[in-house]
């Protein structure tokens, strides 16, 4: 298959050479590096200027509000400056995507709810596309302009947070989403724009999207 990225096919291209970069639950900085040698290696290893390396170390660091930490080790850092100093780390050499796996799992909930504003805004100033995995809805509904909600492989619904929270596409994104009460219903009539079910002795109406036209006695499951 391919893997198009502003049209290109970058599938065929080794790792090293595609415009993504990587932030993992894990950091993955260098212990044996300073923050500012952390941030130069991609650049170094991109065989950039010393002038322009040193450019970009300190406009990143100051990006992630950490302007007097370059000559640290990560020992040195708490928990939440060591993600940050990963994520200046993905964005230095100024990739067209930035993949995030789980980033923020290994936070306490104080900080990682913190450190969601502060990607966020990260992400709206620079404007480079973010795909971010997360196994908590809080987060994803937090922090996404879209959202791609997986099962077995498969996506299931890709919509923006209000339309997945407001108008899920199955009983699946329903309880995955959020809290829901999921009522197996015969279909029993439409009164105008509004279908009429029933869940036992339970009456229950439900707005009718364009084309929506159950059967008389059909079941649906409703939330």
């Amino acid at each position: 298959g391919e893997i198009l990225l502003y049209g290109q096919d970058i599938a065929p291209l080794p790792p090293f050479k595609r415009p993504v970069n990587t932030v993992f639950q894990s950091y993955a900085l260098f212990p044996h590096m300073t923050v500012a040698e952390n941030l130069a290696f991609p650049l170094e290893v991109r065989k950039l200027g010393r002038d322009e390396v040193t450019r970009r170390v300190r406009n990143v660091l100051d990006m992630v509000q950490l302007p007097e930490f370059g000559n640290r080790r990560p020992a040195q850092l708490s928990g939440g400056q060591q993600q940050r100093v990963a994520v200046a780390r993905a964005l230095i050499f100024e990739p067209n995507l930035v993949l995030m796996d789980e980033p923020l799992g290994a936070l306490d909930k104080q900080l990682r709810e913190q450190m969601q504003f502060e990607i966020k805004d990260i992400h709206a100033r620079l404007g480079v596309t973010f795909v971010y995995v997360t196994h908590d809805q809080t987060e994803a509904l937090t922090m996404s302009d879209r959202i791609a909600v997986f099962s077995a492989g498969r996506i299931e619904q890709l919509s923006t947070p209000r339309e997945l929270y407001e108008r899920p596409t199955g009983s699946f994104v329903a309880s995955f989403i959020g809290t829901m009460n999921l009522l197996q219903s015969r279909f029993v009539g439409r009164d105008g724009g509004r279908l009429r079910f029933t869940a036992g002795t339970l009456p229950l109406e439900a707005i009718a999207e364009t084309g929506q036209s159950p059967g008389q006695g059909e079941m649906r499951t409703i939330g």
